[in-house]
């Protein structure tokens, strides 16, 4: 026998729910009260703001993400009062819950996000940085910029993917820096951020965190980002696996192919000939990741039947595009 999940409560059966005896009715009654229409918002703010504080765990945290929907409409003081009291919370998902608030609540809070960000327990730093870049990117990377390095290597590592992720040059030098640090992931993480950023400078990190076999397929597209040509003995280990997973030999591949390899770019080919649908999928993916333009006509081939025509028409716009010009050439 199947069991159907509850259906959603009614507005007023989830404002009913709220003083429940039964979790569920109140776990229920948080996720429908985020979408109560305008007739019923004020008492279904003052609904979640009980539920907030509710004994159990997942029914507060169901009760701050839907206080989210009332960030533009509600009391900002109100709102941030409430995320504050549950960041102090013993329960870990209520914690991750209140950080989703504040980068909900945005501009208001980010002069406590920047608190603590600079001084807090470092789990929460790591909260407060993502809920930082919800709530204002710009601000987050003056904070990171600032932070980097951090006397927390574990930080440090963390700050420098997040100024890799947001493209911030200003962090060049610094992560260049960061790769002679005596902390592996501090360095691996600079190099990830370098690469990010166009810079190959981290390319002997990267191989040799490849040949440990850590992260492989992160690892594998920021060596194919960087064009490493030294990497291309343990980008041919990864890719002559027999039994590797297929998006791991084929972004190996495509890595490969980067590097202008005839034998990798024959080896796409047949994957866009592959007998099952799903590795002739993945190929295209790669093809179109590390934008192989030389592949262009197997891949118009491949539409005329292997692919699926919107992927294969797609993965031609991409290889289309311009190339982003190489910051290293500025």
């Amino acid at each position: 026998m199947v069991l159907l999940p509850p259906l959603k409560p009614t507005i007023e059966a989830a404002l009913r729910d709220v003083d429940s005896t039964g979790k569920d009715f109140r776990l229920a009654a948080a996720g429908a009260l985020a979408d109560a229409p305008p007739a019923h918002r004020k008492a279904a703010l003052e609904g979640l703001l009980k539920l907030a504080r509710d004994k159990e765990p997942l029914v507060r945290r169901a009760a701050l993400r839907a206080l989210g929907s009332f960030a533009g409409q509600a009391s900002i003081e109100q709102l941030l009062h409430e995320a504050e009291h549950a960041i102090g919370d013993h329960d870990p998902r209520v914690v991750d819950a209140a950080f989703e608030l504040m980068a909900a609540i945005g501009e208001p809070a980010i002069e406590r996000l920047s608190a603590i960000l600079s001084v807090g327990e470092t789990s929460r730093r790591f909260l407060a940085a993502r809920a930082l870049v919800e709530a204002a990117s710009t601000e987050a990377r003056e904070q990171f910029l600032s932070l980097f390095p951090d006397r927390d290597p574990e930080f440090s590592a963390a700050l420098a993917l997040a100024l890799g992720d947001l493209r911030e040059k200003r962090a060049i030098p610094k992560l260049i820096d960061a790769l002679s640090s005596g902390h592996r992931e501090l360095q691996e993480s600079a190099a990830l951020a370098l690469a990010d950023l166009g810079r190959d400078e981290g390319a002997r990190v990267l191989i040799e965190k490849l040949k440990r076999g850590d992260s492989i397929e992160e690892t594998t597209l920021a060596l194919g980002k960087i064009r490493a040509a030294e990497a291309a003995p343990a980008l041919w280990s990864v890719a002559s696996k027999r039994l590797s997973p297929a998006l791991r030999q084929s972004l190996a591949l495509g890595a490969l192919a980067a590097l202008g390899d005839e034998r990798a770019m024959k080896a796409l080919e047949r994957g866009l000939r592959a007998f099952f649908p799903s590795r002739r999928a993945i190929t295209a993916h790669a093809i179109a990741e590390f934008r192989i333009v030389a592949l262009r006509p197997a891949v118009e081939a491949a539409a005329k039947g292997k692919l699926p025509r919107a992927l294969a028409l797609s993965i031609l716009e991409t290889l289309d595009e311009p190339e982003a010009v190489d910051e290293r050439s500025r």
